[in-house]
């Protein structure tokens, strides 16, 4: 599950980001698990989730700042989760894009999991930990009273659930953004209260039998802004909901490569990944391609300016989330790119 271990790892690349920004001396936390900063802002940074869930444990109990992991989730976008968070933010609603929560791989593969359930006109998308593979990894780094340590670590990534979920809301649109009825946790009120009454909005009980975020079902049929069929199929396929397929229509190693790079999510792959996902080399694959007359940097510019236009062309769709639909943090970075594909401007384009 190469994309969920990728989603993980990008989340704890945020997280060492963060503690930099905090003045939070991780030297020595980064020299023990051999990763350097130059690593944290390449596509293809991955670790392996024990390695990323002890990380994330060190940093949050070393944060001075109150309420920390929601602060830094609430920093995430849906891009940051790859396939997943194109799967939820293209969905036909905003159930559907919560769904996608659901189909994440089984508990022992990430440290949380999601369940939605629709009853008695509420849908209720709760949020679990992997206690075992948090335990596990507190015994294997001798990080102390195992007993104490659990509750804190479990807390860190509860929050983090709950800001993965209502990341999938929040750029659903403004027109269209359901707000929760309340917001239920396992664990005893923290300090911090205000931080989740800025980020949700709405009544949170503590100390409840599960931590869960609870809707009106009616407000999650409402379509996101970014609802689109065909981002959908790619990032379903991507994820493996859909047996993966490439265009029989043309088997040409530019036309698999595009294919790829549409499939693969943002930020968009590597060379170096979209090789070894045709099986081949990625000298192999520049031959090939240069056989072909073209360029990997070629194509990939290809399919950013496609579905640019394709974005463009929907009108219910501002120019800031065009932006974030294709991984831009910022709009006028957008504009830029945009201009040099094609000598005018996105506004340009859509006034023709």
């Amino acid at each position: 599950m190469d994309s969920y271990n990728a989603l993980f790892s990008r989340f704890v690349a945020e997280a060492i980001v963060s503690g930099l920004r905090q003045g939070i001396n991780l030297d020595s936390l980064l020299q023990q698990t051999g990763i350097s900063l130059s690593q944290l802002h390449q596509p293809d940074f991955q670790l392996p989730i024990e390695t990323g869930i002890y990380m994330v444990y060190r940093i949050y109990s070393m944060s001075p700042i109150p309420g920390v992991a929601l602060r830094i989730g609430a920093q995430m976008r849906p891009s940051d989760f790859g396939p997943l968070g194109l799967a939820m933010i293209s969905a036909p609603s905003v159930a559907s894009g919560l769904g996608k929560l659901h189909k994440l791989p089984s508990a022992d593969q990430l440290p949380w999991n999601f369940t939605l359930i629709e009853a008695d006109n509420r849908s209720n998308l709760i949020v679990n930990t992997n206690d075992d593979l948090l335990r596990r990894v507190l015994q294997d780094k001798n990080a102390g009273d195992i007993e104490q340590s659990l509750p804190e670590l479990r807390r860190y990534f509860l929050e983090v659930g709950l800001m993965m979920a209502r990341a999938s809301w929040v750029y659903a649109g403004k027109q269209v953004m359901p707000t929760p009825l309340h917001v239920n946790v396992d664990f005893s009120q923290q300090p911090y209260l205000s931080v989740y009454q800025r980020y949700f909005n709405c009544p949170l009980f503590f100390e409840q039998s599960e931590t869960s975020i609870v809707f009106r079902s009616a407000d999650l049929r409402v379509k996101p802004v970014g609802s689109d069929p065909e981002l959908q199929h790619y990032s379903e396929q991507q994820l493996g909901v859909v047996s993966r397929q490439y265009d029989q229509g043309d088997t040409s190693w530019s036309a698999k490569t595009q294919t790829v790079l549409r499939h693969g999510g943002i930020p968009f792959l590597s060379a170096e990944t979209v090789a070894q996902r045709l099986n081949l080399s990625c000298r192999m694959l520049r031959r090939h391609l240069a056989d072909e007359g073209t360029s990997f940097r070629q194509l990939l510019q290809q399919v950013r300016e496609g579905l640019a236009r394709q974005y463009l062309q929907r009108n219910e769709l501002t120019i800031t989330e065009v932006a974030q639909l294709l991984g831009y943090s910022e709009t006028a970075a957008f504009s830029r790119s945009f201009k040099q594909w094609t000598g005018i401007s996105p506004a340009q384009f859509r006034a023709e």
